[in-house]
């Protein structure tokens, strides 16, 4: 395991904590825009957007972090949340800041998982009752299986481990 990524459920984060010690974290960012995004009203929130993506964009974590300041200082007066939010947690999102730009942009949200999730769920639901544990372990191993057979055989692949 070298990076784990997911929303800020309290129990994910302590779920990873114990069983993946020394494992880097990664805030989910659509996730974090997401929240930042509800503290402010839409009229303000392209702005927002425009402001904290361009946060995210430099290479190195400290010019990320100097940005985002910037940001939540010139947010403080018209949504003291956001600036609040920012500060306290911009640099949960920064886990892969030291990764080639490829892995980067696969790895900044929890999408691949959620797009998975929600195949398993599909799924499932044709089935509606199973009749036992086993069943439904066997229907999802197969799906599971499959979209491992599936990323096997793109023509592009989703994320290359050559550039690490």
């Amino acid at each position: 395991m070298e990076l784990i990524v997911s929303d800020k459920h309290r129990g994910i984060i302590q779920a990873a904590q114990r069983h993946f010690q020394g494992v880097p974290w990664q805030r989910c960012r659509v996730h974090f825009l997401r929240e930042l995004m509800r503290k402010v009203s839409w009229r303000d929130a392209k702005e927002l957007m425009a402001q904290v993506k361009a946060a995210f964009r430099p290479e190195q974590r400290e010019q990320c972090l100097h940005l985002a300041e910037e940001v939540a200082a010139h947010w403080e007066r018209r949504a003291p949340k956001v600036a609040a939010m920012l500060r306290e947690g911009f640099e949960e999102c920064l886990a892969v800041v030291g990764l080639p730009a490829a892995h980067r942009r696969r790895l900044n949200t929890t999408n691949m998982l959620e797009r998975l999730m929600r195949e398993l769920k599909r799924r499932t639901r044709t089935v509606g009752v199973f009749p036992n544990r086993t069943s439904l372990a066997r229907l999802a191993g197969a799906v599971l299986l499959e979209t491992h057979e599936n990323w096997q055989l793109e023509r592009s692949v989703y994320l290359s481990m050559e550039n690490l």
